[in-house]
């Protein structure tokens, strides 16, 4: 049996100090190992440093800026070869090459049919036509999948996975932690380290959590996630007759992503003053929905009747930091947009943003204080109608509340309705005046509405 074997260690590290340049970001390690065949997870509130470490055990910038080391006089600093999953799982990934031709190349020496199996085996439908596919052209749960299959095809010693479950829909989730099990139990014995927010995730994938707190690794795991059900009491429903005037009107839409199709004939309506939840499966087509509703792609057949002016109608899309431009400060980037009358620092303290943080280009802020930074940007041009795809994505569950909180209060400089595209069937449940599910109905998906 393997597992009386002393397996080598991947990681260990003993006082190591990582610092985020230009970040105002130091993470200390004092002792800290992990061993082949285990997992640990790390798990934080957004910006501490989680991405932070793993970027500092490559050795290499891979994301927001460069990352330096540095270790003790009777320190230590050792790390396998690794395979690097991001948070952003399109940062991965080639942008004009198509994912067969990058997942061939990875797999040292493995046959097309191979990496076809290894798909399907890891859930990822149409496989050959997500092998053809350039990484834009599949939905963000679906990239998130690949990656998977990207770890297994190239077989390091040590997997370091940022928020392996981020976008994707429960089912999704109990099978990407399904996955990753696979992964670490493989013949050849990997090791992951895991950073997530979600405690229930760690619990699941790792025998070891740990949480960062000032500024330093320690053991232990930290509080449990949001109560939707207590927040969404708090002030009653934001507008429970949806008796408001229509401010979006789609009809006989029909939707696609690349060449493929992926509904047909949708009609939906958005009216003043109601919170709408959009849910539904990994990959059926809800982001792709939500850039034609805004105006940034056209649909294929329909029409979009927009009852409010272009500026009006804004999108916070799920790739936050790619919304942004990365070398100027956001600051600037939010002021260029900003109404009349808008408090930016007000509303910046709502979403626990920090004046110093504004005046910091993008490349310095973790990926939720990205999502925070794009919410807070759309919120500035005071749209009438606000499209959040993922507002919780990449957020601790302390500023997820926070999120939320600011999103439902009445307030005059606040959009009055809002479409919300979540896989939070809870938080969907609680805080949403409507909720709509895209559903798939064979090749294509249907709208279903349900108070």
């Amino acid at each position: 049996m393997t597992s009386s074997l002393v397996r080598p260690t991947a990681i260990r590290l003993r006082d190591v100090r990582f610092e985020r340049r230009g970040a105002g970001l130091d993470l200390a390690v004092d002792r800290f190992e992990l061993s082949a065949g285990s997992a640990v997870a790390v798990v934080g509130p957004s910006g501490v440093g989680k991405s932070t470490l793993l970027e500092g055990l490559l050795g290499v910038p891979r994301t927001r800026g460069e990352v330096t080391r540095q270790v003790g006089a009777h320190g230590a600093f050792e790390v396998a070869n690794a395979t690097w999953l991001p948070q952003d799982a399109a940062a991965a990934f080639e942008p004009i090459t198509p994912l067969g031709t990058q997942l061939l190349r990875a797999s040292r020496s493995r046959s097309h049919a191979e990496v076809r199996d290894a798909l399907r085996r890891f859930d990822v439908p149409h496989a050959e036509r997500v092998l053809a596919s350039v990484p834009s052209a599949v939905s963000g749960g679906e990239l998130r999948r690949v990656l998977l299959v990207l770890a297994g095809l190239r077989a390091d010693p040590l997997l370091l996975i940022d928020e392996p479950t981020e976008g994707l829909d429960r089912p999704r989730i109990e099978q990407a932690c399904a996955a990753l099990r696979i992964l670490v139990d493989a013949e050849h014995h990997p090791a992951a380290l895991v950073v997530t927010h979600s405690a229930q995730v760690a619990r699941t994938l790792a025998t070891r959590t740990y949480r960062i707190d000032a500024g330093r690794l320690v053991e232990g795991v930290p509080g449990s996630g949001p109560d939707w059900s207590r927040i969404g009491h708090e002030g009653g429903l934001r507008n429970a007759s949806h008796d408001g005037a229509a401010l979006l009107s789609a009809r006989a839409v029909s939707i696609g992503r690349g060449r493929v199709a992926l509904a047909e004939r949708l009609a939906l309506e958005l009216r003043e003053g109601e919170t709408v939840a959009l849910l539904g499966p990994s990959g059926v087509g809800k982001s792709s929905l939500a850039r034609v509703l805004c105006g940034l792609d056209v649909p294929r057949v329909g029409q979009v009747e927009r009852l409010v002016g272009e500026r009006a109608v804004q999108l916070v899309p799920q790739d936050a930091v790619g919304s942004l431009t990365p070398g100027r400060a956001v600051g600037l980037q939010i002021a260029e947009v900003a109404a009349t009358g808008f408090d930016v620092a007000r509303r910046a303290a709502d979403l626990g943003l920090a004046p110093e943080l504004l005046e910091r280009p993008v490349a310095a802020l973790s990926g939720g204080e990205a999502r925070r930074v794009a919410t807070l940007r759309a919120l500035a041009a005071r749209p009438r109608l606000l499209i959040l795809d993922e507002p919780t994505a990449h957020l601790d569950p302390r500023s997820a509340e926070r999120v939320v909180r600011l999103l439902r209060e009445r307030a005059e400089d606040l959009p009055s309705t809002q479409l919300w595209i979540t896989h939070d069937d809870d938080l969907a449940a609680a805080c949403a005046d409507r909720i709509v599910r895209l559903e798939p109905d064979g090749d294509r998906a249907v709208l279903e509405t349900s108070a």
